[in-house]
């Protein structure tokens, strides 16, 4: 099920599951309680002994938007997970289907030879400005995926709110090389150096989507020092 922030923002996906034994079929009676008889649908405990069922595996899964999105392979959008508990282990498909805003039946999965673009374009900010790479808009630092600043003569990239950045060269990795990736340790959320111009950086974002990054100009005014960094970027869904 959902469950949704008192104020209305998107909240994490829970649910629970359960593994129990039970005896069936075993035709006792006590007193007035049905024990498991064979008339019980498996599953279905509302009728048996207290001592006639055990629960081997139980625990509640939750997931936020982001993991779910950082997590999420796009050639079947869905991610596998394995829990256990002392002898047993319970392993579940979380897949991301459909919503309002698509057709069903519309093959739309994102794969790494057709990535779906979430947001793309060109900004520009001044120094302590920030990038916000879901929004696609320039943003103050404290909403921001990487925040531009300097300390001394040496300009840095920082990412806040969660995201990452995998700083590269002037070859483009794109969509593949960029999602393989995302949860290795090429992805950093210390400070970076400002890349070169013409350099690319593979990024998560703060709402867990991946994306990559071209500098375009690193600009700094001899008369005042003051600076400002613009790039390009694609962020896919």
């Amino acid at each position: 099920m959902w469950a949704c922030d008192p104020r209305g923002r998107e909240g994490p996906v829970q649910f629970s599951i359960a593994l129990r034994s039970e005896q069936l079929d075993t035709g006792n009676v006590f007193g007035d309680f049905n024990v498991c008889s064979e008339s019980d649908a498996p599953g279905d405990l509302s009728d048996c002994y207290d001592g006639n069922f055990g629960t081997l595996f139980q625990h509640t899964f939750s997931y936020a938007v982001a993991d779910i999105l950082a997590r999420v392979d796009p050639a079947c959008r869905c991610f596998t997970e394995t829990a256990s508990n002392g002898d047993y282990q319970v392993s579940f498909r979380v897949t991301r289907v459909d919503d309002g805003r698509e057709q069903p039946g519309v093959l739309n999965d994102q794969d790494a030879f057709n990535p779906v673009v979430y947001r793309s374009g060109s900004l520009s900010t001044g120094l302590n400005g920030g990038f916000d790479f879901d929004a696609g808009a320039v943003t103050p630092a404290a909403n921001a995926d990487l925040v531009f600043s300097r300390s001394g003569g040496t300009f840095f990239l920082t990412p806040g709110g969660g995201a990452k950045i995998w700083v590269g060269n002037a070859t483009a990795r794109g969509y593949a090389a960029c999602f393989a990736q995302r949860m290795s340790a090429n992805y950093v959320t210390a400070q970076v150096n400002v890349p070169a111009d013409g350099a690319h950086a593979c990024y998560i974002t703060g709402d867990g989507r991946v994306g990559e990054l071209r500098i375009t100009m690193l600009r700094v005014s001899p008369l005042n020092g003051n600076a400002s960094l613009e790039l390009s970027f694609t962020t896919w869904q």
